[in-house]
């Protein structure tokens, strides 16, 4: 997959340089992201998104980082997106939430405020039919929003230009390498007498 992936990031560099690739990746269990080549993610589903980051082919990483509010679910939020963090100093991190998991606005607006706080490029919502579903107070929609405009996003932010396009340091070279004809995966280019 990784490759795979590394041909996409290419081909769409190529077509359009502007263009923003992302995934959205997943984040099972409790405990991958203190070894993530043992992780569920990485074992069972062929997402290496650490190694993605690192190797520049993902723009953003897009956690789907749904859980709840409480001891083990605490744990599983800020240990995926710490590990996303870790890794993301050459791209970026957006982290989603699992409203529909809280048991109010407030457990979804603290996790929000914390992916803030801990710098995360941004952040997305995701609701399984409605971001109050879980809610055991009776709070709406309605409610949702507005605290999250009160609290979470009181003023207009531009999304932040990534550095790496606008202001690139590395570029890309794309092409096959072939052997009496037979083309090679994983050949060492060398590019001589270029800055």
């Amino acid at each position: 997959i990784s490759l795979e992936l590394k041909k996409l990031y290419v081909k769409a560099c190529k077509m359009k340089p502007e263009a923003l690739v992302t995934c959205d990746t997943i984040n099972w269990g409790n405990t991958g992201f203190a070894n993530y080549e043992s992780s569920a993610p990485y074992s069972r589903a062929y997402q290496d998104w650490v190694g993605w980051l690192r190797d520049t082919i993902l723009d953003y990483n897009a956690v789907m980082n749904y859980a709840p509010l409480s001891t083990s679910g605490t744990l599983r939020f800020q240990g995926w997106t710490n590990l996303s963090l870790e890794n993301d100093s050459q791209r970026g991190s957006i982290i989603g939430i699992g409203a529909y998991q809280h048991s109010s606005i407030q457990g979804s607006l603290d996790q929000l405020l914390w992916l803030r706080e801990r710098g995360a490029a941004g952040w997305f919502i995701y609701d399984w039919g409605s971001e109050v579903q879980g809610n055991r107070s009776g709070e709406t929609r309605e409610q949702f929003y507005a605290e999250l405009t009160r609290q979470v996003t009181p003023t207009w932010a531009d999304v932040p230009p990534p550095t790496w396009k606008t202001s690139p340091t590395k570029g890309i070279v794309e092409g096959t390498v072939s052997f009496q004809g037979l083309a090679m995966d994983h050949a060492e280019v060398m590019l001589e007498g270029h800055p």
